[in-house]
């Protein structure tokens, strides 16, 4: 079918042509020879020619013009992409994500995250599928939260609270320099270090009017020093200096930031392991509670190497009467 059709648009094509081509010369000839075909034809008809070739030309090209004009099906197709594509999108698009189609979209190697509201790098897959209450972490299965792996049973397992523990509050503490910060617990709570620096490690917390000159700047023995003088206490004061901690960077301001919990009190005959409070050695029951001696168990080797008495409270020996 599209054969026949090109052919016959060139032969229309051709004849306009010719058509053309006799009409422009008919009008040469009159102008060319206008002196020899002044007796036969006056100026008026002569310039009344003229003008109906040239609207005749006119028309034709306005005819050619108005006729649609098929193309081929990749050609329309890549006209309408381009069409797709110059639409605008009404928002700026995110960071990774560019508009397509009048709507932003993640860029190849990317997906949407709901909870971080942006285009994120997509994880490695797992070649196997994850067991029950575990979920696929840059190519491997992990536990999720709240859960933990059993190699015997080869499946998460939910993690058992240990008695006992509870925290019922977290504090944090900042002293800048050459000034005192004080820890405290209510009731009968005692303080539990988590966190504690004696440095610099940002340009806000006592900076101003200053002398900053790092921000990597931290004593190593500060959270030791803190534990040793507040672990287990209800009320504690400390000191930012350097001669509590030493001068981790010369030159810098420094302060120091301390982040504890208040939890319960050990009994006697107990300690804390850094997690719960266990009974020692010899001593059996709740660290938190009570911690009781452990008693004693029968040794029944003993009691058969004991001599057997009667009721009236004659001691007879064994040897004694196999004897007789």
């Amino acid at each position: 079918m599209k054969v026949p059709l090109i052919l016959g648009i060139l032969l229309v094509s051709i004849r306009y042509s010719i058509q053309r081509e006799e009409k422009t010369e008919t009008a040469a000839a009159v102008t060319d020879d206008g002196e020899e075909q002044h007796g036969h034809l006056s100026a008026k008809e002569v310039r009344d020619l003229v003008e109906e070739s040239e609207r005749s030309t006119k028309d034709e090209e306005a005819e050619e013009e108005e006729r649609p004009v098929q193309l081929p099906a990749r050609d329309v197709e890549e006209l309408r992409e381009r069409t797709v594509k110059e639409k605008k999108c009404s928002k700026k698009c995110a960071k990774n994500a560019q508009c397509v189609k009048g709507k932003c979209r993640c860029k190849k190697g990317f997906t949407w995250s709901k909870r971080r509201r942006q285009c994120v790098r997509r994880g490695r897959r797992c070649s196997k599928k994850c067991v029950k209450n575990a979920r696929c972490v840059r190519g491997r299965c992990r536990c999720r939260r709240g859960f933990r792996w059993n190699r015997a049973k080869r499946q998460c397992l939910k993690r058992r609270r240990l008695p006992g523990v509870r925290w019922f509050k977290v504090g944090k503490g900042t002293a800048c320099e050459h000034k005192n910060v004080t820890l405290h617990c209510r009731g009968r709570r005692v303080i539990r270090v988590f966190y504690a620096v004696y440095g610099r490690r940002n340009k806000h917390t006592c900076a101003i009017g200053k002398p900053v000159k790092t921000t990597r700047c931290r004593a190593k023995n500060s959270k030791k020093l803190v534990v040793k003088s507040c672990d287990g206490r209800r009320q504690c004061n400390l000191k930012a200096s350097n001669g509590v901690f030493g001068d981790p960077c010369k030159g810098t301001f420094k302060y120091l930031t301390v982040i504890y919990g208040c939890r319960r009190p050990c009994v006697r005959n107990a300690f804390f392991n850094g997690n719960v409070c266990k009974c020692k050695k010899g001593y059996r029951g709740n660290g938190f509670r009570r911690c009781s001696k452990k008693k004693m168990g029968r040794n029944v080797e003993e009691e058969e190497r004991r001599d057997v008495s009667d009721d009236e409270g004659l001691e007879i020996n064994e040897d004694e009467l196999e004897r007789a």
